[in-house]
C-alpha cells in the first residue's frame, strides 16, 4: 500500500489531477473525524438522490461550501458548529475507537 501511494502521490504531483468539478471533495484537517469526512463525502456526492429537511445544518454547509476549495472546505468545516457539535457527541459515545 504504502508503496503504491508514494508512487501515486509522486504522478500526481509530477503531471496533475484531472479531478471533475461535480466531485465534492474536501481536506481532512480536524483530527479523529476521518467517518465524518467520509460521510460528508458519501452524502456531498449523491446530493440529487438526497432528501434533506429544510432547515437541515449539512444542507447549509454542503450549499456554502459548494464553490469552495477542498482547502477551503476543511477551514470551514472546522467552524461550522452544528456538525461540530454532533461529531463531538458521537465521539464522546465511544465510536472513535
Amino acid at each position: 500500500y504504502e508503496t503504491f501511494r508514494t508512487e501515486e502521490e509522486e504522478r500526481i504531483k509530477a503531471k496533475g489531477q484531472d479531478v471533475k468539478s461535480s466531485v465534492y471533495f474536501m481536506k481532512q484537517t480536524i483530527n479523529n473525524a476521518c467517518g465524518t469526512i467520509g460521510l460528508i463525502h458519501a452524502i456531498a456526492n449523491n446530493r440529487d438522490k438526497m432528501n434533506f429537511e429544510t432547515n437541515s445544518s449539512l444542507k447549509k454547509f454542503l450549499e456554502d461550501s459548494l464553490s469552495m476549495t477542498p482547502e477551503e472546505r476543511a477551514k470551514y468545516l472546522e467552524t461550522y458548529e452544528a456538525i461540530r457539535v454532533t461529531h463531538e457527541s458521537s465521539a464522546h459515545e465511544g465510536q472513535t475507537e
